[in-house]
């Protein structure tokens, strides 16, 4: 596998492509790991994304991974139907697939009819065979006239060049279900289907020939169809190499046909596909959970021999493979920190994050952190990459969204002149922007609030100067009242239950509420006629100076506050002692007004 056929793939799948047939060719490669790593999930999802298009054949594939569970759970009615869907469509596979789910109950209720309705849209010969067991079932069968009426019509397709047809047509005349069987005229027709480059003829041929009763022949013919990736082919190719009977046993040989098999190849249909499987997990449960398939161990084995020779690349796919330890090789980390460090000695700085992701595996996460540094101190764009990323997510170190944007950055800088990383261009920029975007989310923007501050400042000037008349110094800072009116209203409000008081004292002087609380207001009443006049004189300057400029008092008016209540306090007091009680709400009215008056002058001032 090349890495400009990986880089390729990888290419075609960024783009996102909407045609449908580029769709199904990339679902293809992930299906067959053909050019890029054997991905059942992301093969489905592009599978659906071609097959929501109307392409038959991704219907059908579609289908296949739901009923095989191959990138999802296993689901029988799905897989039916998409198979219904693929059929409707002219999906000659298809349809035979939802007849023989409907003929045999497979994840639907069992019904003959409606198995015959679909067997009869399918043209793949095996169809035939199930129609001919339905009709002998239901009683009826083909009458020789509308054999010889179908048999005509494939012979008049064919004639026309239509490869199908001329396969359609060795199967009815080679397997004795026909009322004209003609094994000579059926070699004939699968032979120029083989002739035009079809797949499937070498499979029809070893047929015609086992049922002629040369399995050496049919055997030669089976490995033709097997190079072709027919996944029919490599099943009877795998079933005689097994037997060891016409030709040598080899558990190697029909472990990795029968494996083909089990994923499906091109074909993507098996006439005997239960079969097939159970094979293959007969054969795998009796080679025993150590073994490696003999591709497998060839590839090992080169990878050794290569990397013995000092190739750095060669030691990092294999410390690369013992570390993932996918399919049948078990993961080993000794053996992939290893070859890992062999890489290092050998000067690889790939082998920086190769270090990495092995500590990451080992649950080593300071481990991890250290060997990344140190790739990034070495200039490994694939180490910035993931440590920016690290810091991102906050999973293995504290979050720092600035040191993830600096690493992140380098990393797109570096990357922008270099094409050999494990990253695409566009995976970096992408992830650049969006830690950027979120850092200038939670970045106070200082530069615009000074600027914001200094338009507020001259919008205060402006209006003290319009109010005044006179210009204000630009160096002095305004002071603006934050709800100037609560305070005010509160002020009201305790002067008045001051006023309250003073009159509650007055009448008790005055003996209304008995000697006990007059000689306890005597005792008291010097001493607090002092703290009044000494407030009232504090108070009623806070008054009038409030009433002059607001740049006495603190920001919130507590103050003022404080003022107002102890200088209405104090003039009530005063009042109670010394004037009539009429007069006394004399005073508080005024003293209200004056207030209300100072509420309209802070609510003008501060609006």
């Amino acid at each position: 596998m090349s890495e400009e056929t990986v880089f390729n793939v990888q290419e075609i799948e960024s783009t996102d492509p909407k045609n449908p047939d580029t769709q199904f060719e990339l679902a293809q490669h992930y299906f067959k790991g053909t050019g890029t790593k054997q991905d059942y999930a992301r093969a489905l999802e592009w599978y659906t994304k071609a097959a929501e298009q109307g392409h038959a054949g991704a219907m059908f594939k579609v289908g296949q991974c739901f009923y095989k569970g191959l990138g999802t759970d296993e689901d029988r009615a799905e897989a039916l139907k998409w198979y219904e869907k693929a059929g409707d469509s002219g999906h000659s596979q298809a349809a035979f697939a939802a007849g023989q789910m409907y003929y045999t109950g497979d994840g639907t209720d069992k019904d003959i009819y409606k198995a015959k309705a679909w067997l009869e849209e399918s043209r793949e010969h095996k169809g035939y065979d199930l129609l001919y067991d339905i009709n002998k079932e239901l009683g009826t069968k083909l009458t020789t006239k509308e054999i010889n009426a179908k048999i005509d019509e494939l012979e008049a397709e064919a004639e026309k060049g239509d490869e199908s047809a001329m396969l359609e047509l060795a199967e009815w005349y080679s397997n004795g279900k026909n009322l004209r069987p003609n094994m000579e005229a059926a070699r004939i027709w699968a032979s120029q289907a083989y002739e035009m480059n079809s797949w499937r003829a070498p499979h029809q041929m070893g047929v015609i020939l086992e049922r002629q009763g040369d399995p050496r022949g049919a055997i030669e013919w089976f490995r033709k169809g097997a190079e072709e990736d027919d996944s029919n082919a490599q099943y009877k190719l795998a079933t005689y190499i097994l037997e060891g009977k016409y030709t040598e046993r080899n558990l190697d040989e029909a472990f990795e046909l029968l494996r083909q098999v089990y994923n499906e190849g091109p074909s993507g249909f098996i006439y005997d596909r239960d079969k097939a499987n159970r094979m293959f997990w007969d054969l795998e449960k009796m080679l025993g959970p150590n073994y490696i398939p003999r591709e497998e161990r060839e590839e090992l084995e080169e990878l050794e021999s290569k990397a013995k020779n000092g190739d750095k690349l060669s030691m990092l796919m294999l410390s690369d493979k013992y570390l993932e330890g996918e399919d049948y090789i078990k993961q080993d980390l000794d053996k992939a920190r290893y070859w890992a460090n062999a890489a290092l000695n050998a000067g690889s700085i790939g082998a920086y994050k190769q270090m990495a992701d092995i500590c990451r595996a080992a649950n080593d996460d300071s481990g991890m952190l250290s060997w990344l540094q140190k790739g990034v101190d070495k200039g490994s764009v694939d180490c910035m990459y993931k440590l920016g990323w690290e810091y991102y997510t906050g999973a293995s170190v504290q979050k720092d969204l600035k040191k993830a944007l600096e690493l992140l950055g380098k990393a797109k800088e570096e990357v922008s002149q270099i094409r050999n990383t494990l990253y695409d261009v566009s995976y970096i920029a992408r992830d650049y922007e969006r830690v950027k975007k979120e850092l200038e989310a939670q970045t106070p923007h200082k530069a615009e609030e000074k600027k914001e501050e200094k338009k507020e400042v001259k919008r205060e000037e402006k209006k003290k100067v319009q109010s005044s008349g006179s210009p204000v110094s630009t160096h002095s800072e305004p002071v603006t009242y934050k709800e100037p009116v609560t305070f005010e209203l509160c002020a009201i409000a305790a002067a008045l239950i001051v006023c309250g008081l003073a009159v509650l004292f007055m009448k008790i002087g005055a003996g209304k509420y008995g000697n006990e609380a007059v000689i306890v207001v005597k005792g008291f009443k010097k001493v607090l006629l002092q703290i009044v006049c000494i407030g009232g004189i504090i108070g009623l300057s806070g008054v009038s100076l409030g009433l002059v400029s607001l740049s006495f008092f603190d920001e919130y008016g507590l103050g003022a506050f404080i003022g107002h209540a102890l200088g209405i306090g104090a003039v009530i007091f005063l009042g109670a002692n010394y004037v009539t009680a009429r007069y006394i709400y004399i005073v508080v009215g005024i003293i209200v007004a004056v207030m209300f008056i100072r509420i309209i002058h802070l609510r003008t001032k501060g609006s």
